[in-house]
């Protein structure tokens, strides 16, 4: 039954959709088992309560960038070393299409998530994974975790005692990864901690660095924003490629002007339940930024108006 009506949210008409989300509201009262979606080429199950498919099915360019950065990377490199901080239930690595050749590191900490990230990778090759959490320094934290649609949130305070790990902790222990080309982190606010815990590796690898500003997650993670893009710059990064919450290009900029960084904050926070995704390069790879920013534009000039998508 929850198969089915997960399935009936992605059919037919507005209204149709519309009274089977309902419906799938009120049947999470009873349940939340895993449901099986298609998702970029694959099959893959996800929780009852997960959004995946309905906004890949609602937005065209939903995720789609996480997809052609890492076959862009992966051209520039000669191959993918990813390391993906918040893999969830391994949606990312699908985007990354893994093959051959390539080295995937996927993070992950809780519980349910990882369950059903082992059973959608296990035939995925050149992938790892650790199952911990990432932040700025190594400890032990009691959290809580608070599963709501595709994402878990950590409440520090009460719960269970994890193990945090830092990024340059953890990547010493898979060296076959150097050098990583990509780091993408999506971890409900903490994602400035993350970054700050691998201040080593980002400094020495240069990879490009994928992440999410989400305003009111920040906040309730007690992040700073603005202590997270000076960090940044001074590690060797510049040129940043920036997208809205549905994946669609906005513009590129870079972390020396401060203006325009400022503007794009403000406009994050002040509305609801909206976040950019920031695809940031190095100094030293200013050329290859461009290059990808215009094969973006180019992939974004040739889809249809909104009103016709």
């Amino acid at each position: 039954m929850f198969q089915s009506i997960y399935q009936h949210c992605l059919e037919g008409g507005p209204l149709r959709r519309r009274l089977f989300r309902g419906l799938r509201k009120l049947l999470l009262r009873f349940g939340n088992p895993a449901v099986r979606i298609a998702y970029f080429g694959r099959s893959i199950v996800v929780p009852f309560n997960s959004d995946l498919a309905i906004h890949t099915a609602e937005f065209e360019t939903y995720n789609s960038n996480l997809r052609r950065l890492c076959r862009f990377v992966r051209a520039e490199r000669g191959g993918l070393r990813l390391v993906d901080v918040g893999a969830n239930i391994g949606d990312g690595a699908v985007l990354a299409e893994p093959r051959e050749g390539d080295a995937l590191l996927l993070v992950e900490g809780f519980p349910a998530f990882v369950e059903l990230l082992k059973r959608n990778l296990q035939d995925v090759p050149a992938t790892e994974l650790a199952e911990c959490y990432l932040s700025d320094q190594s400890s032990e934290v009691t959290v809580s975790e608070v599963a709501a649609s595709a994402t878990n949130r950590l409440v520090v305070g009460s719960g269970r005692t994890v193990k945090m790990e830092t990024l340059d902790a953890l990547i010493e222990q898979h060296p076959k990864l150097r050098p990583v080309g990509l780091v993408k982190v999506d971890v409900d606010g903490f994602d400035g901690r993350v970054l700050a815990g691998g201040r080593q590796l980002l400094r020495q690898d240069q990879p490009v660095v994928f992440f999410e500003f989400h305003p009111s997650l920040w906040r309730k993670a007690k992040e700073p924003f603005d202590r997270v893009l000076p960090m940044l710059r001074e590690l060797g990064y510049g040129p940043v490629v920036v997208y809205d919450n549905q994946g669609v290009l906005l513009l590129r900029a870079h972390l020396s002007d401060a203006s325009l960084i400022h503007s794009l904050t403000r406009y994050a926070r002040l509305r609801r339940f909206f976040y950019f995704d920031l695809a940031v390069f190095p100094e030293s790879q200013a050329e290859a930024a461009g290059r990808f920013l215009a094969s973006e534009a180019s992939y974004f000039d040739a889809r249809p108006d909104g009103e016709s998508a």
